[in-house]
């Protein structure tokens, strides 16, 4: 793979450069939306080498560029109410809430997470940085080529 290390700041601004290096890695996640950046910081919690690739200038996906601003069946209808998220979610909950960036209302039986979706888009930088994962954005796969069941090696690309 083909990528730049960028800190958080950078993530978050966008100030992306086609500078490239290469690495060998555990784990190549393409697709940077809340189910990719999940899958890469959990990965990299558990100690692998991981890049996370997306054809976007940006991470967070829909949830950050679908202008969304809900988190529907994250929490239990209740009373009591009670978070059904655990590890990287739970964490990310914790970071919006603590950061003034979610709210929450009764709704139809159940609890929405009302949130902001620049601070989500900080939030996700934040983690991703503090995990280690490597980022590499507006980058689409070219090939790959496969050693049995296996990734062996991927090519990727910048704009």
């Amino acid at each position: 793979f083909f990528f730049k290390q960028k800190t958080a700041y950078e993530i978050s601004t966008r100030d992306w450069s086609s500078d490239v290096c290469s690495s060998d890695l555990d784990l190549a996640v393409v697709g940077a939306g809340a189910a990719g950046i999940s899958a890469a910081v959990e990965a990299a919690r558990l100690g692998l080498s991981v890049v996370l690739l997306d054809a976007l200038p940006q991470i967070g996906g829909q949830s950050v560029n679908g202008l969304l601003g809900t988190l529907c069946g994250w929490f239990s209808a209740g009373p009591p109410f009670a978070h059904l998220q655990y590890g990287f979610a739970h964490d990310l909950v914790a970071d919006l809430h603590a950061a003034g960036a979610l709210a929450l209302r009764r709704a139809r039986g159940t609890v929405i997470g009302l949130y902001d979706e620049w601070a989500l888009a900080a939030t996700y930088a934040q983690h991703l940085q503090r995990a280690g994962v490597q980022v590499l954005l507006g980058a689409t796969v070219l090939a790959v080529e496969c050693d049995g069941d296996r990734v062996a090696r991927a090519r990727a690309v910048t704009r």
